[in-house]
């Protein structure tokens, strides 16, 4: 992986725990480093996992396969 694509994810991963945190009022909600290294989630909100993704087109349906 390319260090554009890392930073393209960087910034996804930034921008949508920052929205979370906002929304629903929680400042511990924060982008879990090493992530990656760690074959873990990108942002933990609770007992829930995300993995942030940031593309052209949103495709459900295949990300949840």
């Amino acid at each position: 992986m390319g260090i554009s694509q890392r930073e393209k994810g960087r910034r996804a991963e930034l921008e949508l725990s920052a929205i979370l945190r906002d929304g629903l009022g929680d400042d511990t909600i924060r982008r879990n480093l090493g992530a990656a290294r760690n074959g873990g989630d990108d942002i933990t909100v609770g007992r829930y996992r995300i993995e942030a993704k940031n593309c052209k087109t949103i495709s459900m349906p295949a990300w949840l396969r």
